[in-house]
């Protein structure tokens, strides 16, 4: 790769802090470690969604003659990106974080052209050269879909950059727990809420939440005391209030966005800040947890099991520093560069 360019596409937005801008940050990291001299970047933060794609699309356009290999964050309208660059004689790479089902789990209305989208995404996998997927759940899914093989290429983790001044600091309790993500369908929500009205949750650990989305209603209505809703903040700052956190919460429930496996960045980021964390069993986020002692696992759905294990972290210092440390540990370990062998090995031109 060390004299190739490479074109990075997405069609999601990539502002500040959202998981798309997270992922394509660290495929930079990985790329820059494999040697590759130039990465022309072909994405954007507009928030408007087909402004988005017209603008990441008209750029492309106007790159990709200079690009050896394409790079592209797995989503349906990317799919005359590959056509185009296989029309060319580019070779053509596609990072899958997800399955299509994710999508339309939160736009419903996909359901009623989902002969259309099926279509259009089997026809992109089906065209493209190679394929990584997040997890062995999105790879099995994408052999049984199209009859491809994908590398399995987890996510990783980068330098943890905190805010110096956080602009919440004054609305951040002493003692907090804290969950940072998109408010999603997937994400618990319901879950965290029922867990701070268990009586097994401490009464003095506020739960403070950062993020937006689709169930931002479900904490607006609950109204509850005991909950500091922050709403969206940038990424050093999302990171300087997880830092500041006893522990983070991740307890994700089993739908069509997470029956395939997760990866998700939000455990990773609490990771590498020395913050242990509270998952549910869905595959890709609790095993490592689980196995390195750097947090606690509950079974999906389980607000009673949240509310103590909330309670044990938060009432034994000596258990919470030693997972901690593992935290450390573990994340140094998952290191975005750690793999970038396997997308070496990929992306390379065949001879």
């Amino acid at each position: 790769m060390r004299d190739q360019t490479v074109i990075l596409v997405s069609f999601e937005s990539a502002a500040d802090g959202t998981a798309p801008q997270l992922h394509l940050e660290g495929t930079k990291r990985r790329l820059r470690a494999i040697g590759v001299p130039e990465v022309i970047e072909c994405y954007s933060d507009r928030s408007t969604t087909v402004v988005r794609w017209l603008t990441v699309f008209a750029k492309f356009l106007t790159v990709v003659a200079k690009a050896d290999v394409v790079v592209l964050r797995f989503h349906p309208a990317g799919v005359l990106t590959v056509l185009v660059a296989k029309g060319l004689r580019k070779r053509t790479v596609t990072l899958m974080q997800g399955v299509p089902e994710d999508a339309m789990s939160s736009h419903p209305w996909l359901r009623r052209v989902a002969r259309l989208y099926m279509g259009t995404v089997r026809l992109q996998l089906r065209a493209t050269d190679e394929i990584f997927a997040a997890t062995h759940g999105i790879s099995n899914w994408i052999l049984e879909t199209v009859g491809k093989h994908a590398t399995v290429l987890p996510n990783g983790v980068g330098d943890p950059v905190v805010s110096e001044t956080c602009s919440v600091e004054s609305l951040l309790p002493s003692r907090y727990a804290c969950f940072s993500g998109a408010l999603a369908t997937w994400q618990g929500v319901e879950v965290m809420l029922e867990a701070i009205e268990d009586e097994n949750w401490p009464t003095d650990l506020p739960l403070v939440i950062v993020g937006d989305g689709p169930c931002s209603g479900l904490i607006g209505s609950a109204g509850h005391s005991n909950v500091v809703w922050l709403g969206r903040l940038g990424a050093a700052e999302s990171r300087s209030v997880i830092a500041g956190a006893l522990f983070s919460i991740s307890v994700k429930t089993v739908t069509p966005a997470t029956v395939h496996g997760v990866s998700p960045f939000k455990v990773l980021e609490s990771l590498s800040l020395g913050v242990p964390v509270i998952v549910s069993r869905i595959t890709g986020q609790w095993e490592e947890v689980y196995r390195r002692s750097a947090g606690l696992v509950v079974e999906p759905g389980d607000g009673i099991a949240l509310a103590a294990a909330a309670r044990r972290i938060a009432r034994d210092s000596e258990f919470r520093t030693s997972m901690a440390e593992n935290a450390l540990r573990l994340a140094e370990s998952n290191r975005w560069e750690e793999l970038a062998h396997v997308l070496d090995r990929g992306i390379r031109s065949r001879p």
